[in-house]
């Protein structure tokens, strides 16, 4: 695998069944199709045969629980996550219940245990584990500083129009999709009860697009929500080392005579953090102040799933993920790299065969979406010997 544009990148080290999954598929790929459509197909009977329960389940869910919990197949997930034996046993119930936005977020073993504990940024915590009652004791404090903040930008907001419009179309859009409330006035916000995050956008552009995208951020650095965050584990996500050791075990294993060029592909959750509920207890956390052009002046709307911007947000969101990666691989013999939201693998292209590539972003698609309800991003799904991943032009070789 060659990187254009950027450094080399040191080969990883892959668990065994990763490497039992990328033999199998590269010494007999029929077979491997075989194996991989079969599980499938038994999963989605499974599915079938709970229907009436979720749909049961579904009915019974408020109109904040819906934009969340009502989208995913929490029973079937669970079923799954028992299944493949994974680590994070309770990612199902835990769901159900709402994730941490701060105070203590366990990764459940999906991560690399770090003696007494981490804050943000890394920093050893020793120890010492922040008391979240001490941050909702300060609300009206920290508020009354977050307002004056954001107020103080205001005379650029309305300079900059394209972005203060932007901005308020992205907030207008999650309300319609039912992930916020609808905005009420700063005088009706109870301000020593809930603490406020500030909202600020910014504009990114991705690998070789033109085309800039805004994403909204949610400033928990600065309300010291994430300051009051405790991680029990180091959390590390795949990339470049461990799509190039898959792509070295393949081009090894696979049959002589077959075309040998390896191939790429990759999906993209859509809004990933925004999938996750946040937990009851800490909803007094999920209130955002944002600023609405139409009338010039801020409001204030409710959260009613993880946001983008949180360590919270950022925990669950890995669990997520090693959760999915888990069930893949173990159940459905596809095995993918993860990188937050972004998904990524690598399979031989042999010439007698459908395009493999492909076949898996198919299966991915089966499973993270019709069967449990993740939606992807169709715009930035890819499967070739050559694509943009994470910035960098990758080009596979012989």
């Amino acid at each position: 695998m060659q990187e254009t544009g950027s450094e080399e990148y040191k080969f990883a080290t892959l668990t065994d069944r990763q490497y039992e999954v990328i033999d199998a598929m590269a010494e007999d790929p029929e077979e491997w199709v075989r194996q991989v459509l079969a599980a499938v197909e038994r999963w989605s009977q499974e599915k079938v045969g709970h229907q009436v329960h979720l749909e049961a389940f579904r009915a019974k869910l408020t109109e904040d629980q819906r934009a969340t919990t009502g989208k995913i197949d929490p029973f079937l997930l669970d079923k799954m996550i028992k299944a493949s034996k994974h680590i994070d046993h309770q990612y199902a119930e835990d769901f159900l219940a709402g994730f941490p936005v701060s105070g203590v977020v366990d990764a459940k073993g999906t991560g690399t245990i770090t003696e007494g504990g981490q804050l943000t940024h890394g920093r050893p915590a020793h120890g010492r584990v922040p008391v979240l009652d001490d941050l909702k004791s300060r609300c009206t404090e920290i508020n009354e500083r977050t307002i004056r903040m954001a107020r103080s930008r205001i005379p650029r907001m309305r300079q900059n129009a394209k972005l203060a419009g932007d901005m308020w179309e992205k907030i207008c859009l999650e309300r319609s999709k039912g992930r916020i409330s609808a905005p009420i006035e700063i005088e009706q916000f109870p301000m020593g009860e809930a603490l406020l995050v500030d909202t600020f956008g910014v504009y990114e552009q991705h690998g070789i697009a033109t085309e800039e995208t805004l994403r909204v951020i949610n400033n928990f650095k600065a309300n010291e929500a994430n300051g009051y965050a405790y991680m029990t584990e180091k959390l590390h996500y795949d990339g470049f080392p461990e799509l190039k050791e898959a792509a070295a075990r393949m081009s090894k294993k696979q049959k002589a005579g077959i075309d040998e060029c390896l191939r790429m592909g990759k999906a993209d959750f859509k809004s990933a953090f925004k999938t996750l509920p946040p937990s009851k207890g800490h909803r007094w956390l999920c209130f955002s102040l944002v600023y609405n052009p139409e009338k010039e002046k801020l409001q204030v709307v409710q959260l009613f799933t993880q946001a983008f911007g949180s360590l919270g947000g950022v925990v669950a969101w890995y669990r997520t993920a090693k959760v999915l990666q888990h069930i893949l691989l173990e159940l459905f013999h596809i095995p993918v790299f993860a990188y937050v939201d972004d998904f990524f693998w690598v399979s031989v292209s042999p010439s007698s065969q459908r395009d493999l590539a492909k076949f898996i972003l198919d299966v991915f698609k089966a499973v993270v979406t019709r069967l449990l309800g993740w939606d992807l991003d169709p715009e930035k799904e890819d499967f070739d010997s050559e694509m943009v991943f994470l910035g960098v032009q990758l080009r596979m070789g012989a």
